[in-house]
């Protein structure tokens, strides 16, 4: 039977969309849930690499093995700061997923975090790519990609073109660069 007062659908129909939207918030949840707690293990070996560039010499030793005497004490000071940074701004988005803000500044280290390592890597070549450069390249890019994911996907599945133009974009000139373009820069005495 149709009930007029549900708007012409029966309590059936109502009480299965509630059951249905029920079940999309608690995945939602648990999504999010899972997206927390990888910004907060990302956000931990961040802190694990500050305290290393502050009282270890791995920043010197492994990290840019290519050049470590390129590798200063302020150097290493200026990276540990940094890296204090992106840590606090990964723990803050992992508990602020609905922050606009915090979420595009999250975003933004990524990017750093790329364009930094792509530098190091492929121009002035002071870090190996395997193994010093690959992991940073996969948590950045595992963590931008799921935070994207999460920011476009979440309220309808509609913005999924957009995600994928975006991977498109991003994938262009990584396939196209030739690396042996650039030049390692030379250092001013």
């Amino acid at each position: 039977g149709i009930n007029a007062e549900y708007g012409g659908h029966s309590k059936h129909k109502m009480n299965k969309n509630i059951n249905r939207q029920s079940k999309n918030n608690l995945r939602k949840k648990e999504k999010m849930k899972l997206l927390q707690i990888w910004l907060l293990f990302v956000s931990a070996l961040s802190l694990f690499g500050a305290f290393q560039a502050f009282f270890l010499e791995t920043l010197k030793d492994q990290q840019f093995s290519n050049a470590p005497e390129q590798v200063t004490d302020v150097a290493r000071r200026l990276f540990g700061s940094w890296t204090i940074l992106a840590t606090v701004i990964l723990a803050l988005c992992a508990f602020h997923l609905h922050e606009k803000a915090i979420v595009n500044a999250t975003l933004g280290s990524f990017i750093i975090v790329f364009i930094v390592y792509s530098y190091e890597t492929f121009i002035a070549k002071t870090i190996p790519l395997w193994p010093n450069a690959t992991a940073p390249f996969i948590i950045a890019g595992i963590s931008f990609f799921w935070v994207i994911i999460d920011k476009y996907t979440s309220s309808t599945n509609e913005n999924y073109h957009y995600l994928l133009l975006l991977l498109v974009i991003l994938y262009i000139p990584f396939n196209r660069i030739n690396i042996n373009f650039f030049k390692k820069p030379t250092l001013i005495k």
